[in-house]
């Protein structure tokens, strides 16, 4: 039981940790990809080219620890850092 409670409090921990790493931009960028949008539309939406957003979505990638673009959006809903 204590392994397990310690296992989900250094979950939270770094998910915390990783969250504060994140920047407001790529905050919003994360939410964007939530709502379906492709690199292009996103870009679009916040006057960015869609090479700076694969940029902030490859940082997102690399900070969550994540395999690809749906499995941040998977790590941000079920940990609820997104709505």
């Amino acid at each position: 039981m204590e392994l397990l409670l310690i296992f989900f409090i250094e979950t939270y921990v770094n998910l915390y940790i990783f969250m504060e790493k994140i920047t407001e931009r790529e905050k919003i960028i994360l939410k964007l990809i939530a709502l379906g949008l492709d690199n292009k539309e996103i870009g679009e939406n916040m006057a960015i080219s869609s090479h700076t957003v694969k940029a902030h979505i490859s940082s997102i990638i690399n900070k969550l620890n994540a395999k690809n673009r749906t499995n941040v959006v998977y790590i941000a809903l079920k940990n609820k850092l997104i709505k």
